[in-house]
Protein backbone atom coordinates (compact mmCIF):
# COMPACT_ATOMS: atom_id res chain seq x y z
CA UNK A 1 0.00 0.00 0.00
CA UNK A 2 1.34 3.40 -0.91
CA UNK A 3 1.63 6.26 1.54
CA UNK A 4 -1.19 8.17 -0.17
CA UNK A 5 -3.48 5.10 0.05
CA UNK A 6 -2.76 4.73 3.77
CA UNK A 7 -3.59 8.40 4.37
CA UNK A 8 -6.94 8.05 2.60
CA UNK A 9 -7.96 5.28 5.06
CA UNK A 10 -7.56 6.85 8.51
CA UNK A 11 -7.48 4.76 11.65
CA UNK A 12 -10.74 4.50 13.59
CA UNK A 13 -11.40 7.04 16.30
CA UNK A 14 -10.92 6.04 19.93
CA UNK A 15 -14.70 6.22 20.48
CA UNK A 16 -15.25 3.73 17.65
CA UNK A 17 -12.68 1.36 19.11
CA UNK A 18 -14.24 1.64 22.59
CA UNK A 19 -17.70 0.95 21.13
CA UNK A 20 -16.42 -2.12 19.30
CA UNK A 21 -14.79 -3.47 22.48
CA UNK A 22 -18.06 -3.02 24.41
CA UNK A 23 -20.00 -4.67 21.59
CA UNK A 24 -17.75 -7.70 21.65
CA UNK A 25 -17.61 -7.93 25.45
CA UNK A 26 -21.34 -8.06 26.30
CA UNK A 27 -22.00 -11.70 25.36
CA UNK A 28 -18.98 -12.83 27.38
CA UNK A 29 -20.06 -10.76 30.38
CA UNK A 30 -23.56 -12.25 30.31
CA UNK A 31 -22.13 -15.76 30.08
CA UNK A 32 -19.80 -15.11 33.00
CA UNK A 33 -22.70 -13.87 35.16
CA UNK A 34 -24.63 -17.05 34.49
CA UNK A 35 -21.67 -19.27 35.26
CA UNK A 36 -21.06 -17.34 38.47
CA UNK A 37 -24.33 -18.81 39.79
CA UNK A 38 -23.35 -22.30 38.68
CA UNK A 39 -19.96 -22.08 40.41
CA UNK A 40 -21.54 -20.65 43.54
CA UNK A 41 -23.98 -23.56 43.69
CA UNK A 42 -21.18 -26.09 43.14
CA UNK A 43 -19.12 -24.55 45.94
CA UNK A 44 -22.06 -24.19 48.32
CA UNK A 45 -23.25 -27.74 47.71
CA UNK A 46 -19.86 -29.29 48.37
CA UNK A 47 -19.41 -27.19 51.51
CA UNK A 48 -22.89 -27.95 52.82
CA UNK A 49 -22.69 -31.66 52.15
CA UNK A 50 -19.43 -31.90 54.04
CA UNK A 51 -20.21 -29.51 56.88
CA UNK A 52 -23.91 -29.64 57.75
CA UNK A 53 -25.49 -32.48 55.81
CA UNK A 54 -27.83 -33.01 52.93
CA UNK A 55 -30.82 -31.08 54.33
CA UNK A 56 -28.88 -27.83 54.36
CA UNK A 57 -27.50 -28.58 50.88
CA UNK A 58 -31.04 -28.92 49.54
CA UNK A 59 -31.96 -25.53 51.06
CA UNK A 60 -28.94 -23.94 49.38
CA UNK A 61 -29.87 -25.56 46.08
CA UNK A 62 -33.43 -24.21 46.17
CA UNK A 63 -32.20 -20.75 47.17
CA UNK A 64 -29.77 -20.80 44.26
CA UNK A 65 -32.56 -21.75 41.87
CA UNK A 66 -34.64 -18.82 43.12
CA UNK A 67 -31.73 -16.41 42.62
CA UNK A 68 -31.07 -17.79 39.17
CA UNK A 69 -34.72 -17.41 38.15
CA UNK A 70 -34.76 -13.84 39.50
CA UNK A 71 -31.59 -12.79 37.67
CA UNK A 72 -32.37 -14.54 34.41
CA UNK A 73 -35.97 -13.35 34.61
CA UNK A 74 -34.66 -9.80 34.87
CA UNK A 75 -32.48 -10.38 31.83
CA UNK A 76 -35.50 -11.78 29.98
CA UNK A 77 -37.58 -8.72 30.86
CA UNK A 78 -34.80 -6.45 29.63
CA UNK A 79 -34.63 -8.42 26.38
CA UNK A 80 -38.39 -8.05 25.94
CA UNK A 81 -38.81 -4.43 27.00
CA UNK A 82 -35.67 -2.69 25.75
CA UNK A 83 -34.42 -4.96 22.97
CA UNK A 84 -33.93 -2.03 20.60
CA UNK A 85 -31.83 -0.09 23.12
CA UNK A 86 -29.66 -3.12 23.77
CA UNK A 87 -29.04 -3.71 20.06
CA UNK A 88 -28.30 0.01 19.55
CA UNK A 89 -25.35 -0.40 21.91
CA UNK A 90 -23.78 -2.51 19.16
CA UNK A 91 -24.82 -0.79 15.94
CA UNK A 92 -26.58 2.19 14.40
CA UNK A 93 -27.81 0.26 11.34
CA UNK A 94 -31.64 0.45 11.38
CA UNK A 95 -32.14 -2.92 9.68
CA UNK A 96 -29.77 -4.68 12.07
CA UNK A 97 -31.55 -3.04 15.02
CA UNK A 98 -34.94 -4.19 13.70
CA UNK A 99 -33.87 -7.80 13.10
CA UNK A 100 -31.68 -7.96 16.21
CA UNK A 101 -34.54 -6.72 18.39
CA UNK A 102 -36.79 -9.51 17.13
CA UNK A 103 -34.07 -12.09 17.83
CA UNK A 104 -33.44 -10.70 21.30
CA UNK A 105 -37.14 -10.82 22.13
CA UNK A 106 -37.24 -14.46 21.04
CA UNK A 107 -34.14 -15.18 23.16
CA UNK A 108 -35.93 -13.67 26.17
CA UNK A 109 -38.11 -16.76 26.40
CA UNK A 110 -35.14 -19.07 26.97
CA UNK A 111 -33.31 -17.11 29.65
CA UNK A 112 -35.10 -18.48 32.72
CA UNK A 113 -34.81 -22.05 31.40
CA UNK A 114 -31.09 -21.63 30.77
CA UNK A 115 -30.65 -20.36 34.33
CA UNK A 116 -32.64 -23.25 35.80
CA UNK A 117 -30.80 -25.86 33.73
CA UNK A 118 -27.33 -24.54 34.52
CA UNK A 119 -28.06 -24.02 38.21
CA UNK A 120 -29.69 -27.44 38.57
CA UNK A 121 -26.70 -29.06 36.88
CA UNK A 122 -24.36 -27.25 39.27
CA UNK A 123 -26.49 -28.44 42.18
CA UNK A 124 -26.35 -32.04 41.01
CA UNK A 125 -22.63 -31.95 40.25
CA UNK A 126 -22.01 -30.49 43.70
CA UNK A 127 -23.97 -33.38 45.18
CA UNK A 128 -21.87 -35.84 43.17
CA UNK A 129 -24.56 -36.78 40.62
CA UNK A 130 -22.71 -36.02 37.40
CA UNK A 131 -24.72 -38.44 35.25
CA UNK A 132 -28.05 -36.72 35.82
CA UNK A 133 -26.36 -33.36 35.27
CA UNK A 134 -25.04 -34.67 31.95
CA UNK A 135 -28.52 -35.85 30.93
CA UNK A 136 -30.08 -32.50 31.82
CA UNK A 137 -27.41 -30.64 29.88
CA UNK A 138 -27.90 -32.91 26.86
CA UNK A 139 -31.68 -32.50 26.99
CA UNK A 140 -31.46 -28.75 27.50
CA UNK A 141 -29.05 -28.28 24.64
Amino acid sequence: MTTSAAISHPLPEKAEIDREIRRLAWPAIAEMLLHMFVWAVDTAMVGRLGARGADRAVQVGYRSLRYSVAVMGSVALAFLLVAGLIIRMFTNDAEVIRIGSVCLRIAAFEQVFIGITDTLCGWLRGAGDTRTALRITAAGT
